[in-house]
């Protein structure tokens, strides 16, 4: 009784770590500094486009270089946004609203803003103010990623946009660097491997005891029988 017990909690054990691991997303912010790492933390996209989001820019003071970035679209969990210039250099510093912060990343430690929780945000409140440092010539990349609710499945976005007018910062448009065809099994061994393998720990442990239990109770029938001959021998 005592081993079906335990076995039971650890199975129970088991199934809690297995669905919390398999829901949770980056709570910390994206482990990659580039757009095109996001793949190491969700997988490969599994959709092309940009999914309804929309990157927009608002200019505050041009003179100044300082501009709103915002984002349009359904809520989401995870983004990893920064600027890079006609070299594909970091430029540029952003202001952390709620939920998100600075990512250390190159061209300095302002240049790359993530989130800081898993919560839902709301893109219509979310404003990200950013400054080119100055009166900057020349146009500018946004890049960014945006994790949706799926938590597995993202989007990745560009806007380029010109600093001595503003011009061309409403929408955005998808990379298409990124690959964004899957084969459905690959996705489902790549979302359920984790799982799979505790799956595989809790069918052991329970297959283990299960055998344990099995050969407790030979051991008890054995013990019952010894005790039940030496009372007899006594009785003789």
């Amino acid at each position: 009784m005592f081993l079906k017990s335990t076995t039971s909690r650890l199975l129970a054990l088991c199934a809690l770590f297995a669905a919390t691991l398999t829901s949770q997303a980056l709570p910390n912010g994206a482990d990659s500094c580039d757009v095109g790492g996001i793949v190491s933390g969700h997988g490969t996209s599994k959709f092309s486009g940009t999914g309804g989001y929309a990157i927009n820019v608002k200019p505050k003071d041009i003179t100044k270089g300082n501009f709103d970035i915002s984002l349009s679209g359904s809520q989401f969990e995870g983004i990893l946004i920064y600027v890079v210039d006609a070299n594909q250099k970091r430029f540029g510093t952003f202001t952390a609203p709620q939920d998100l912060q600075f990512k250390p990343c190159s061209g300095g430690a302002q240049t790359t803003l993530t989130h800081k929780n898993s919560n839902l945000k709301d893109p219509s409140k979310l404003v990200m103010p950013w400054s080119s440092g100055g009166s900057a010539q020349g146009s500018v990349t946004i890049q960014a990623v945006v994790v949706t609710t799926d938590q597995r499945s993202y989007y990745t976005l560009k806007q380029t946009f010109d600093l001595a007018s503003g011009q061309g910062a409403t929408g955005a448009v998808a990379d298409t660097t990124t690959t964004t065809n899957v084969n459905a099994i690959s996705q489902f061994f790549e979302n359920y491997t984790l799982f799979a393998v505790i799956i595989g720990i809790a069918t052991f442990l329970y297959a283990f005891g299960a055998g344990m239990e099995a050969l407790l109770r030979r051991q008890q029938r054995k013990a019952k029988q010894y005790a039940k001959d030496v009372t007899n021998g006594f009785a003789r």
